[in-house]
């Protein structure tokens, strides 16, 4: 985390959202702790804000309360709406975590962050959720986790060699589908047939792991159309652990995608719905646009974030409405 507030009766700050790359669904406690886990991902510029002010008010949203002590009047911002896929009730937490370190004078390491962020989420809310939106929301960038089965996490930045960033944000694109859902239920699906032994679902998540350390090679070598072709496996793979992963619609909009030269993408985050995103060949969107248009489906700027969670004296908009998780 970077920046620091001297004031002590408000505190601000924003913490990015983030785009899954590979071993989605291995951060799980209910596969960690008996395989360990394998996450790379990155940090992008669509970011939660929020502000903290020393009040007598409780904050009306539990989810916000959770996360700090009482007698803080919490506002949040996310520039996407919930239910993206993307990570936006983590970075909320780590954001509103960030801001109640600065009203106490302290400015703790992103692995502190993301932790108590994760933890307020996963054991103060119950809900089951992995640690990759809360470590890559706090320490922004590329970054590799790779989790002990005692829930223990290495994180590791993945240096950007000189023209990294351009190429992958002209080959890798997204478009909202419009739909919107809580991730909650598929996951916990998950963690239930992890628990029973499904040999279905761990296969998918065995085999999704070990693919992640070729998307992985393919990233580091630039290597774009090995990157997409190795997403389009990974789809495959995820959407063999249920059948609300996809739908018929996210479907026909994947298959158009792919018949005008997308090489292979997937929908971020638990599925279901959110936002699809494709890897592909930097003279194909114009077509892909057109075919994903006649779908209802609209392309959603981004850049990288490489600063993660940063505490910050930018005044944010009175108009502010509380987030949603």
């Amino acid at each position: 985390m970077s920046g620091a507030n001297d004031t002590r009766d408000r505190a601000e700050a924003r913490a990015p959202l983030r785009l899954p790359l590979a071993g989605g669904g291995t951060d799980l406690p209910s596969y960690y702790q008996r395989y360990g886990g394998y996450i790379l991902a990155v940090a992008i510029d669509c970011q939660v804000r929020v502000r903290l002010r020393r009040s007598k008010r409780t904050p009306p949203d539990p989810f916000l309360a959770a996360a700090a002590p009482p007698g803080l009047d919490i506002e949040a911002r996310s520039p996407l709406p919930p239910g993206s896929g993307l990570g936006s009730s983590g970075a909320c937490l780590v954001a509103v975590r960030a801001a109640c370190r600065a009203l106490e004078g302290l400015s703790p390491s992103p692995a502190i962050l993301a932790e108590e962020a994760w933890r307020t989420e996963a054991i103060t809310l119950g809900r089951p959720v992995g640690k990759q939106d809360h470590y890559v929301s706090a320490f922004g960038g590329l970054l590799r986790l790779d989790i002990e089965p005692d829930g223990s996490v290495r994180t590791r930045r993945l240096p950007l060699s000189d023209g990294w960033e351009e190429e992958f944000l002209a080959h890798v694109r997204l478009f909202d589908t419009g739909i919107r859902r809580s991730s909650a239920p598929l996951l916990e699906e998950q963690r239930l047939r992890v628990l029973e032994q499904d040999a279905r679902v761990l296969d998918s998540l065995h085999r999704s792991r070990q693919l992640g350390f070729e998307i992985e090679e393919s990233l580091r070598r630039r290597d774009w159309k090995g990157f997409g072709l190795l997403l389009a496996r990974h789809w495959e793979l995820k959407r063999a652990r249920s059948k609300s992963v996809s739908s018929s619609h996210i479907d026909r909009c994947y298959d158009l995608a792919r018949e005008v030269g997308c090489w292979g993408g997937k929908i971020p985050g638990a599925g279901g719905g959110g936002y699809l995103m494709l890897c592909s060949p930097p003279e194909k969107y114009g077509a892909i646009r057109r075919a994903l248009a006649q779908e209802g489906l609209r392309e959603q700027p981004f850049a990288l974030d490489g600063a993660g969670a940063v505490v910050e004296n930018t005044p944010i908009s009175d108009s502010l409405a509380h987030a949603e998780p």
